[in-house]
This record gives C-alpha cells, sequence and structure tokens, in this order.
C-alpha cells in the first residue's frame, strides 16, 4: 500500500477490498486514514469497498479512524459489491454513501468460530498438556470442547460487540436504537437501502 499521492488538491481513492483482519494490513490502513485526514491536499476521499467483513475488533479501530476523518473533510462510500458486518460498520462513517443496484449491504450481527480438534488429536495419539493462571486463558482452544462457563464468556462478549455494532448503526443513519434493535434483518436491509442512499447506474 502507498502512502505518496500528488501534492496538488485532489480527491483520494481508498481500495477497501476482502476481509478485515488485524496485524499489518489494519495498521497500514490506520496510518493511511491518519495521513489521509491531515493532508491539506487531499479534498475528499472515496472508500471503495467490497468486503465481508472480519475481525469485529480491527473493523471498530478502522470505524473509529474513518470518523476522525470524516469530521475534517467529506467521505464517501461506494459499494461494488459487498459492505456487510465489519465492512457495513466501516461505511456507516461515511457522508455518503453509494451503491449498486445488486450490491449487498448490511449483516449487522456478530460471530464467532472455534474449531474443536479434540476427537481428531485422541485419533492421532497427541495430547495436550496445559498450564495456565486463569479460567479463560485457553478459552479458545482447540485441543478440547469449551466449558459451560466458556460459552457464557463467549456470548456475553458478542452480545457486547453486538450492542456497540446496533448503536453505531443507528446513530450513523440517523435512526431510533429502539427502532433498530425491534426491526427484522431482512426488513432493516430493506429500509437502509431506501433511507439516506445514492444508487449508481450504467
Amino acid at each position: 500500500m502507498s502512502l505518496f499521492w500528488p501534492k496538488f488538491p485532489h480527491v483520494a481513492v481508498v481500495e477497501m477490498w476482502g476481509p478485515i483482519g488485524g496485524g499489518s494490513r489494519t495498521a497500514e490502513y490506520g496510518r493511511l486514514f491518519r495521513s489521509l485526514t491531515e493532508d491539506a491536499t487531499v479534498k475528499a476521499v472515496v472508500l471503495d469497498i467490497d468486503s465481508p467483513g472480519g475481525s469485529a475488533t480491527a473493523s471498530d479501530y478502522l470505524y473509529k479512524a474513518l470518523v476522525r476523518l470524516a469530521k475534517k473533510k467529506p467521505l464517501i462510500a461506494f459499494v461494488r459489491g459487498t459492505a456487510a458486518s465489519g465492512g457495513y460498520l466501516l461505511v456507516c462513517a461515511a457522508t455518503r454513501v453509494i451503491a449498486i443496484p445488486s450490491a449487498l449491504v448490511g449483516s449487522i450481527g456478530v460471530i464467532a468460530i472455534r474449531p474443536v480438534l479434540q476427537d481428531l488429536l485422541d485419533r492421532m495419539g497427541i495430547q495436550v498438556f496445559v498450564r495456565k493462571t486463569g479460567p479463560f486463558k485457553d478459552m479458545w482452544a482447540f485441543y478440547r470442547k469449551p466449558t459451560d462457563e466458556e460459552q457464557g464468556k463467549i456470548q456475553k462478549l458478542l452480545d457486547e460487540f453486538h450492542e456497540l455494532f446496533v448503536k453505531t448503526v443507528a446513530e450513523a443513519r440517523g435512526l431510533d436504537l429502539a427502532k433498530v434493535k425491534a426491526t427484522p434483518p431482512a426488513k432493516y436491509l430493506r429500509q437502509i437501502k431506501r433511507w439516506r442512499w445514492t444508487y449508481w447506474t450504467t
């Protein structure tokens, strides 16, 4: 990803395609958004997005960076294919959203996936010995099934992330929080496509 652009007034285009993950790629996008925010020659930013979402924490981190950018200059989100889950969270930071008619937009939810390979390891004769200092230290371990206590902890985390997600969507789109929570997902998706959205056609 290049952080260099012309030093005359222009509109910057940032391509964000694919899953949103943690690590260096998220850090690069964070630095890029900060640079665009501070660069006086950038008069507006277009976020060209096609993403199914990804890491909840990475999405929230980039969303906050985009909010700071949108406070200083116009931020236009162009959905070329999909803006789902964390991808939709990023779109919520935009001052205007443009989506092609066939775009998939929404999926306000949080999911946690944990593979359990305990039976496979047993068949292969592989044992895992663990020492830990807290009951949740290996909560995401693949070598055993989760305990009921861990399941409850995971669900609590998911509920907290989802509450933050729904609140962010309501504030960004100017909707009543209670109404957003009460609206079935399919109907809500149709509503967001009617409100404050511009459709681009050839």
